[in-house]
């Protein structure tokens, strides 16, 4: 090991090393007016969470360990359901890798919200607390119907939507 090395290793012995990464999930084929979707998810059973959008630190970052300074998140997504009096339902969650899925926002509820899609979006910072403090970390946004059959919920992911998480790492 060379001079220049050990000077390094030292320094950075002494240093807190921090992280910035922002995230762009939703990845398809290109459009003349730049709007582009995720794969269309779709309910099966009535009252029955069905996850619209997941993200896993582990799977883009896998080596990336550390404590969470703040966490920023801007989802854009679409609901419809298949029948005009079906009411849908969503929520953000959020926990440490594998761990217990803690609620980032009440229970939100789309009453006969129709058939054909409809904008939502929710955007903010998660609450840093128990069960969400380290990376890697897990999001998800789960949503269903009160109906089955022909009342079903359809939900889609739109390109506007960004994670970006900041933290020391371990």
């Amino acid at each position: 090991m060379d001079n220049q090395s050990v000077i390094a290793n030292a320094v950075l012995q002494t240093k807190n090393i921090n992280f910035d990464i922002t995230y762009c999930p939703v990845r398809a084929q290109g459009t003349i007016d730049g709007v582009q979707y995720a794969a269309e998810v779709v309910t099966v059973a009535a009252n029955t969470d069905v996850v619209l959008f997941a993200f896993d630190s582990s799977v883009y970052h896998p080596r990336l360990t550390g404590v969470l300074t703040w966490v920023s998140y801007d989802i854009n997504f679409e609901l419809k359901a298949g029948s005009a009096t079906a009411d849908l339902k969503w929520k953000l969650q959020a926990r440490d890798k594998g761990g217990t899925w803690t609620d980032m926002c009440a229970e939100i509820t789309e009453t006969d919200i129709n058939t054909t899609f409809v904008a939502k979006r929710i955007k903010g910072n998660l609450d840093i607390k128990t069960n969400i403090t380290k990376a890697p970390f897990e999001m998800r946004l789960i949503f269903q119907s009160n109906e089955a059959g022909a009342g079903i919920g359809t939900g889609r992911v739109k390109n506007t939507t960004v994670i970006e998480f900041v933290g020391e790492v371990s």
